[in-house]
């Protein structure tokens, strides 16, 4: 996913809205772009707590994967 390449087409885009619509795109776009940092910085946490677990991870997958049938 071209990220520069979507927000140049979105700015592109506001540019083309009636002057009455552009607060209100600019108010959603602010909201989207807060939530995409938001995830961003929830997706860099959840990473850093697999990494720091992934030894006993790795551990009780094999451990679990251990019980299953051989089909």
């Amino acid at each position: 996913m071209d990220t520069e390449a979507n927000r140049h087409t979105i700015h592109r885009l506001v540019d083309e809205l009636p002057e009455e619509q552009l607060d209100q795109a600019r108010v959603a776009l602010e909201r989207m772009k807060r939530t995409a940092e938001e995830r961003a910085k929830r997706d860099a946490r959840d990473a850093e707590v697999i990494k720091a677990h992934l030894d006993e991870l790795n551990a009780e997958a094999e451990d679990v994967l251990g019980y299953q049938a051989d089909w």
